[in-house]
């Protein structure tokens, strides 16, 4: 388990008048998520709208009395708490709500969705089967709607189910078999596309994210997208990779099942083709 990192993090001002990357504090720039921070586009909004995000108290209030958090509540205190804020601030800057605000009310915004993290966080801390949150959300997986094994009919002659409906879950795989695989996209839908275009990213017109084929990964912190490429490679050798810019695209055959994840989870996508069976032998499926 990391300990709590001790430096004080303060509201600092860089020559242009933005705040500095540390001033976000070790509560969302923790170990887990420092590689590529400056990049990450969370932290950028952040910075961008000078909203500061501190440590986590050390203490808390029962029956009106002040309690100090022992040394090991603290850490997993601290671990949850900055896993939920950032996975709370993942959704919110990609909700089309959230674009539309000023800054002022976007800052606002931002600050009620780290109280609810931490909420979230005392909530589950005295329980020891909850799971440390995966960033872009642990709860993506349940939002693709797909069905259990035992709740799919047999598909007819000719037909394997490949996907989440044969008790396959890439999404899952992927964690499970890279520790600290950083999962920044699944599917996606045209309308969510066409906003990401407004936002100045530039997805493909034919992308595999509209099947739900496709996931976007970044390295885990220390290692390389070489090495990651690899990784997948063990997962599944006949995943399709493709580096683009600072991330990796993987495509995986005969699958549809990825979840919506980050701000495609929080604009309340859902993908209906989550569990769909791969078709028979030389055919192929057109999905748009």
């Amino acid at each position: 388990m990391f300990r709590e990192c001790r430096k004080t993090f303060s509201r600092v001002r860089t020559s242009s008048g933005s705040l500095s990357i540390d001033s976000l504090g070790p509560d969302l720039i923790s170990p887990f998520w420092r590689s590529k921070a400056k990049n990450d586009p969370v932290i950028a909004e952040m910075l961008r709208i000078g909203k500061s995000v501190s440590a986590p108290g050390k203490q808390y209030t029962e029956n009106g009395e002040r309690i100090d958090y022992t040394p090991e509540e603290y850490d997993r205190y601290h671990e949850i708490a900055g896993r939920l804020t950032y996975n709370e601030l993942q959704t919110l800057v990609g909700s089309a709500e959230y674009s539309k605000m000023p800054d002022a009310a976007k800052r606002k915004a931002a600050g009620q969705a780290i109280s609810r993290a931490r909420k979230t966080a005392r909530e589950v801390l005295n329980d020891p089967s909850y799971p440390l949150p995966s960033k872009g959300g642990d709860g993506d997986r349940q939002a693709s709607g797909s069905q259990n094994a035992d709740e799919t009919p047999p598909p007819p002659p000719g037909f394997a189910i490949v996907g989440e409906s044969s008790g396959r879950n890439v999404y899952r795989e992927l964690q499970d078999a890279i520790p600290g695989v950083q999962i920044t996209s699944g599917y996606r839908d045209e309308a969510y596309q066409a906003d990401m275009r407004r936002r100045g990213y530039t997805p493909a017109r034919n992308s595999r994210h509209l099947d739900g084929a496709s996931f976007d990964l970044l390295p885990p912190p220390g290692k390389w997208m070489g090495w990651l490429m690899g990784q997948v490679e063990k997962v599944d050798p006949k995943a399709q990779l493709l580096r683009e810019g600072d991330h990796l695209h993987v495509t995986f055959p005969g699958y549809y099942g990825a979840p919506p994840l980050g701000g495609g989870c929080g604009a309340g996508l859902k993908n209906t083709l989550a569990g769909m069976p791969a078709p028979p032998a030389g055919f192929t499926m057109d999905t748009r």
